[in-house]
């Protein structure tokens, strides 16, 4: 009496479906299945889809240098979220809460790094010193490496993607 998973990858994604799922599914307790769940996970793949848009209109190459002397409040402050994060993940993923650490990955992007920080960066990248606007977009290319390599095992399919349209893999290793 479940739907059929195929049916619900082609409405809504292989992603959305489990990532939506991952997050609904308290550890050690029974899942009830609500289609918005889903629904949800779509829409944050959507979300992170246009974060990494947005950061590609902002132009250049990606920036691999912080300049330390240079940052902002705000920049301070999310890096200092995504290390707050990266432990509530690491944490939740040890003991195999995977719930947990879907709902910390969600919120830490949806709410501090898209909703605040996204909106606060947007007077730098559109002001006239080129090097905070340097200087922001290597924040913002350090933040969505890394939120793209958490997301990678809840998202397979569509960080692998933004990984490459991003240009992040173009520093890794060839293979062998």
């Amino acid at each position: 009496n479940s739907p059929d998973p195929l049916d619900l990858i082609a409405r809504f994604g292989a992603d959305a479906l489990r990532f939506g799922t991952m997050r609904s599914a308290p550890l050690g307790q029974d899942v009830l299945f609500d289609e918005k769940d889903v629904e949800l996970g779509r829409n944050f793949c959507n979300k992170l889809w246009n974060a990494c848009r947005f950061r590609q209109m902002q132009g250049g190459e990606v920036q691999d240098e912080i300049r330390p002397q240079l940052l902002s409040s705000d920049d301070k402050w999310i890096l200092l979220k995504l290390d707050a994060a990266i432990r509530e993940i690491t944490d939740a993923l040890n003991t195999y809460n995977f719930s947990t650490a879907a709902q910390a990955l969600y919120r830490f992007f949806w709410n501090e790094y898209c909703d605040w920080y996204v909106e606060a960066s947007k007077a730098v990248l559109h002001g006239d010193d080129a090097a905070r606007k340097a200087n922001t977009l290597a924040v913002i290319d350090f933040i969505l490496s890394h939120t793209l390599r958490l997301f990678h095992p809840f998202l397979p399919f569509i960080t692998e993607e933004l990984w490459h349209g991003m240009g992040y893999a173009e520093d890794m290793p060839d293979d062998p």
